[in-house]
């Protein structure tokens, strides 16, 4: 009976070390302030290269990426209540795609060059 106890006693002990001896997973684009629009240059970045506070856009407000930024983005967190799209061009022109508001994923190929609040 001790043997028996012994044995899953060590079993625990030997889960629970090795659990917290295990690497976590890697996390996905950091850093991102609440209520704000996050643009990264990959998934595994730790901090946005834009970090636009929502509360500084109206609706169907256009801003266009600084010369450094256009067509570096790879990855997107929208941790906003509203609805913006990104788009290939300056100045929110050409094809894009929605940014649903609390989502967060890649965006096609660094394409972005400006984005919009939907509503």
């Amino acid at each position: 009976m001790i043997k028996r106890f012994l044995a899953v006693f060590a079993a625990v002990v030997l889960g629970l070390t090795g659990g917290a001896l295990a690497a976590s997973p890697a996390q996905a684009a950091g850093n991102c302030t609440a209520d704000a629009l996050c643009f990264y240059d990959t998934s595994l970045s730790q901090y946005p290269f834009i970090d636009h506070d929502d509360a500084d856009t109206s609706p169907g407000q256009c801003w266009t990426m600084s010369a450094s930024h256009r067509f570096k983005a790879s990855y997107v967190r929208n941790q906003t209540d509203h609805q913006w799209y990104w788009y290939r061009m300056t100045n929110c022109q050409g094809g894009g795609g929605p940014l649903y508001a609390y989502t967060s994923g890649a965006i096609s190929s660094n394409q972005a060059a400006s984005y919009m609040r939907a509503g």
